[in-house]
């Protein structure tokens, strides 16, 4: 599948995107600023917004947020902020002028994009002095609970495995396959960033069936079965004594690609 053929892939879960993806951690936000040091926080760019999950948290902190996304459901769905402005685009082509951007922002995208295009996008749009910061998330383990994060692993990798697009190995080496051209950009960065998670197990299963591999397993299996149904069982199995509302304390592992644009 070509980059530009993934976004009917989240057609049917747009009205489950954000009721069950997870959020980003406050400290994730603190880290890309404390990076960037910009001499402004005017105009932020997030590319690939979905229904604005980081948009959001981004518009308290800049005075503007330019939100694009390819897929017009998930548009739909998107969280309203005053200073938001949704709008369909592509990394590739973003519709921004030229150094009109303080800070790009990506998460859990880059490995949709055609990354050449879409980092000279970036290097285009970008202010002197400006930066990016492309992160994304992989499989959550459950601490402490080995047979809960194998039974995660198993509907990850066995299940749903056949069912991903080959783009999900640049999530599984965490971006490293993404980063930029040497000489494109200055400082470029790759961290790793552990996080404290906690969801119901309601959530995880419907975290799951937003899964792009889960879309294309269903597409393929109209009839059934629902794997999901197993998975929460072989869940609360491993989870001795939870129930669907109960919490559960999850390890979110969560890589980021931090860089700059050289200032003039």
């Amino acid at each position: 599948m070509s980059a530009g053929g993934y976004t009917s892939l989240f057609d049917d879960q747009a009205a489950a995107y954000s009721q069950f993806r997870p959020t980003y951690p406050q400290d994730l936000y603190d880290l890309v600023l404390e990076y960037a040091q910009l001499p402004q926080q005017q105009v932020c760019l997030d590319i690939a917004t979905g229904q604005g999950q980081a948009a959001v948290e981004l518009a308290k902190r800049f005075e503007r947020v330019v939100a694009i996304e390819p897929n017009a459901k998930q548009l739909q769905h998107a969280v309203p902020a005053e200073n938001i402005t949704y709008r369909e685009g592509s990394a590739e082509a973003s519709g921004m002028p030229d150094a009109s951007v303080d800070l790009v922002a990506s998460a859990q995208a880059c490995h949709w994009f055609e990354l050449e295009p879409f980092w000279e996008e970036v290097r285009r749009i970008l202010l002197p002095g400006g930066a990016f910061a492309v992160w994304g998330y992989d499989l959550v383990q459950v601490p402490g609970n080995a047979a809960a994060t194998q039974v995660l692993w198993r509907m990850e990798n066995v299940t749903l495995g056949p069912y991903w697009s080959d783009r999900r190995k640049l999530v599984s080496g965490h971006y490293r396959d993404c980063l930029p051209k040497d000489g494109m950009f200055a400082d470029v960065k790759h961290v790793e960033l552990g996080s404290p998670l906690s969801l119901t197990m309601q959530q995880i299963v419907g975290w799951v069936s937003t899964w792009s591999s889960y879309s294309t397993y269903k597409r393929h299996h109209p009839d059934g079965p629902d794997p999901l149904p197993a998975f929460q069982q072989e869940l609360a199995t491993a989870l001795i004594g939870a129930q669907e509302d109960s919490s559960i304390k999850l390890n979110f592992p969560i890589f980021i690609i931090l860089g700059k644009k050289l200032a003039k």
